[in-house]
C-alpha cells in the first residue's frame, strides 16, 4: 500500500481515524475508527450515503463510538497508534475499488466502500436504527469480528 496513492482527503480521514484511536487510548486503529472518521469528515459523503439508505448518521456515529469506547484502552494513550490488520484490509479493499473503477488515486468514496466491506462494520450499522434499544447487542456482535 503506497500512501502516495491516497488523495489528500483520504489521508486526512485516515489521520482522523488514528487520532480517534489515540484519544480513546486504543492501541490500534480499527475499521470502526476509520468509519467514525468518515462520518465526521467535512465532505459528508458517509453522512449522505447513510441518509440515502434511510439511516441516521448520528445514530451510526453513536453506535460506532459506543463500540470504540468498549475497546481495550491503554494509559497513557500510545503516541503512535498503528493500523490493525483489519484496517489494512479496509485499505486493500479501497485500493481494489480504486483500480476497478480505473481511478488514479484512492479517494474517500473508495475508503467508504472498503469500510463497508468489513463484516463488523456491517453488523454495527445494521443495528443503527435500534441503537437506543439494542446498542449492547450490536456492540457484542461486532466484537466478535473486529
Amino acid at each position: 500500500m503506497n500512501a502516495d496513492s491516497f488523495t489528500e482527503k483520504t489521508g486526512k480521514v485516515l489521520s482522523g481515524a488514528v487520532q480517534i484511536a489515540s484519544q480513546n487510548g486504543n492501541a490500534q486503529t480499527l475499521p470502526a475508527h476509520i468509519a467514525l472518521a468518515l462520518i465526521q469528515d467535512d465532505s459528508k459523503l458517509a453522512v449522505n450515503v447513510i441518509s440515502k439508505a434511510g439511516g441516521s448518521s448520528q445514530n451510526a456515529a453513536q453506535s460506532l463510538l459506543a463500540y470504540v469506547k468498549k475497546l481495550p484502552t491503554q494509559t497513557p494513550a500510545p503516541t503512535n497508534v498503528p493500523l490493525s490488520q483489519s484496517a489494512y484490509d479496509v485499505l486493500k479493499a479501497a485500493e481494489k475499488s480504486q483500480k476497478d473503477q480505473g481511478d488514479s488515486f484512492v479517494a474517500i468514496d473508495h475508503l467508504l466502500l472498503g469500510v463497508l466491506s468489513v463484516e463488523c462494520i456491517q453488523l454495527l450499522l445494521q443495528h443503527v436504527d435500534t441503537f437506543v434499544k439494542d446498542a449492547a447487542a450490536a456492540t457484542a456482535t461486532a466484537a466478535i469480528c473486529c
